[in-house]
């Protein structure tokens, strides 16, 4: 994990949309996930430092639960990670 942020792709080069941002209702994180034509994937996590291994457990897990890390989180100084490779599947509910 990088501390840096972007939609260039890291592969190719290519500038690239996002697929999908979540925001915290509490305003203490928010996660931009990226994907290339090239099919790199990568997540970018927004969040005060003591944040991050929960961000990243709850990605691993799929985000669920969908409203967020069940973990306490806390408040303080944003800084942003870039995961390459990597990108959770947005939640759906059914009949979406």
């Amino acid at each position: 994990m990088r501390q840096q942020a972007g939609n260039i792709c890291r592969r190719c080069g290519r500038n690239n949309e996002e697929i999908f941002q979540m925001l915290d209702n509490g305003g203490r994180w928010a996660v931009v996930t990226g994907e290339c034509t090239c099919g790199h994937r990568w997540t970018v996590i927004h969040t005060a430092v003591p944040n991050l291994s929960a961000l990243r457990a709850w990605l691993r897990c799929g985000c669920q639960p969908p409203e967020g890390p069940p973990a306490p989180m806390q408040g303080g100084p944003w800084h942003t990670w870039r995961v390459e490779g990597f990108s959770p599947e947005p939640v759906h509910s059914p009949g979406r």
